[in-house]
């Protein structure tokens, strides 16, 4: 009995009008496909395995975000990033989107008597499903490109998935969920499976 009233929220979540699953100028979303209001910002704080970080997302023109992100693994190794974001696809009622990304790092991973330095490239795809205004479901694929730099790197290349949801609360803050896989050298033994929970803060003009 009590499956049956939660299956019929989660119906008329996924039936509601467009009204509703739409965005207004107080949402938004920084993990789907979507980007933010042309002039805004954003800050991320996030925290989890096998890495934790800060990344800062703005809008300078419509549908393209770009900022940086910094991420420390327990290595300890050291990321950072200047992502991009190109908004390709927004359906008439805003729940379904689609981005393309783009992010260059610089990463240092720092050994007992030596270092690890490599230039990284991760192209990818990232797209949402909006629930009930920024209530939203988000998929990212990834494809990472290693570049070696000193000595002790290594050239690398494998695929990336990420899932979860991003939920909004009032004043400009969204609470992130998100689960990864990261599939290092084809090799089961190697995969490396996390994830990480995040505070996103909304900087408006």
């Amino acid at each position: 009995m009590g499956i049956r009233p939660a299956g019929l929220i989660l119906l008329l979540l996924l039936l509601c009008t467009p009204l509703y699953a739409g965005m207004d100028e107080n949402h938004y979303t920084l993990e789907d496909g979507d980007t933010l209001h042309k002039g805004r910002g954003a800050l991320l704080l996030l925290g989890g395995y096998p890495r934790s970080g800060l990344a800062f997302s703005a809008a300078p023109w419509k549908y393209v975000n770009v900022g940086f992100r910094m991420e420390m693994e327990y290595d300890p190794s050291f990321d950072l990033a200047v992502p991009f974001k190109f908004q390709m696809l927004e359906s008439d009622n805003e729940r379904l989107n689609l981005a393309l990304t783009l992010a260059p790092s610089f990463y240092a991973l720092f050994l007992e008597d030596d270092y690890d330095v490599s230039f990284r490239l991760k192209p990818g795809v990232a797209a949402g499903w909006r629930f009930y205004r920024g209530l939203t479901y988000f998929l990212s694929a990834e494809y990472m490109a290693v570049f070696p730099v000193s000595a002790k790197a290594e050239w690398a290349h494998y695929p990336l998935l990420g899932t979860g949801f991003e939920i909004p609360l009032p004043r400009h803050v969204n609470l992130i969920f998100k689960g990864l896989v990261e599939f290092r050298d084809y090799a089961p033994d190697a995969f490396v499976y996390g994830g990480y929970f995040g505070i996103a803060v909304g900087l408006w003009k």
